[in-house]
């Protein structure tokens, strides 16, 4: 990974946050991270109500990559 994972904690808390925006700066920083951890926490925004949040989660997913990204993406 490219990004400094010592940021994943923070935008791991800011998946939660109302603003449909933070949660989609998050989960695409999070996609840009590259780390295993954060397949679960991109997941769980797949269903998200916001469109745009759940395309990142897709996005961040597939940056990720790996056996259990892939099977979720599938």
């Amino acid at each position: 990974a490219s990004a400094d994972a010592s940021w994943f904690d923070y935008l791991e808390e800011q998946l939660a946050s109302d603003d449909p925006a933070f949660r989609f700066e998050a989960a695409t920083a999070i996609g840009s991270l590259g780390v295993d951890e954060g397949i679960e926490p991109l997941a769980a925004l797949l269903d998200d109500e916001d469109v745009e949040v759940a395309f990142a989660a897709i996005t961040g997913l597939g940056e990720i990559g790996g056996r259990e990204a892939v099977e979720i993406l599938r």
